[in-house]
């Protein structure tokens, strides 16, 4: 994986993101995604009437573990969770809506889990600097590659549960010819930071010296 930075020189912390699986439970699945963000999102933008025609879907609009925010129409959930060694494999991340207790959007832990070790057993995070625009664009690879070895989906649903991975959306659609035009962004993510919670080992690697590793885990 590639992690965008503002240095070569060291490693800013940066939301990572760790996959980008669309919920396949829930009232989601039988609507289309701007009928979901017109129902569970905010409005982003409007026209010279004052009318809406961009509408956003955002963490904003979900409550968390033990939030309570006004905005949200969303509370999360972790269904059949006990400890990274304890779960039910038929659980879900759940989104219900908190007016109604209906599930509005849900990612069952098998599908999320076929996704999670085809990606993530073995992790390599490589750091790159872009600059300049058009055809004068640059880009820069490492030298700080942070290795992650040895995963496993409980680890993963504990730093959810943590509070260290986190469902991070930005849905956003815009009205264009009297249609709306979804452009979707459904990400899960950790900071860089915290990617030790995922791994039973965290390797930090320097190129520019082949003997100098760092583990962290």
């Amino acid at each position: 994986m590639v992690i965008k930075q503002p240095s070569l020189e060291r490693l800013s912390n940066h939301k990572v993101t760790l996959f980008t699986p669309q919920p396949d439970l829930g009232w989601t699945t039988q609507h289309s995604q701007a009928e979901f963000v017109l129902r569970y999102g905010h409005v982003s933008g409007t026209d010279e009437n004052d009318e809406p025609n961009e509408y956003y879907f955002t963490s904003g609009d979900i409550n968390r573990f033990g939030e309570d925010k006004d905005r949200a129409k969303l509370n999360l959930e972790l269904v059949g969770f006990a400890d990274a060694k304890h779960f039910d494999p038929n659980g879900m991340i759940a989104l219900y809506d908190k007016e109604t207790g209906d599930l509005a959007a849900g990612w069952s832990y098998l599908k999320l889990l076929e996704h999670w070790q085809r990606k993530h057993n073995r992790a390599a995070y490589v750091p790159y600097l872009k600059e300049g625009k058009g055809d004068s664009t640059t880009v820069e690879f490492g030298p700080l590659i942070t290795l992650g070895i040895s995963t496993s989906f409980g680890l993963f649903l504990q730093a959810f549960q943590d509070g260290k991975a986190v469902y991070d959306p930005g849905v956003k659609i815009t009205l264009k010819n009297g249609k709306w035009a979804p452009h979707p962004r459904s990400q899960f993510r950790i900071n860089l930071k915290d990617i030790g919670a995922i791994y039973q080992k965290v390797r930090e690697v320097d190129l520019r010296t082949s003997g100098n590793i760092h583990e962290k885990k």
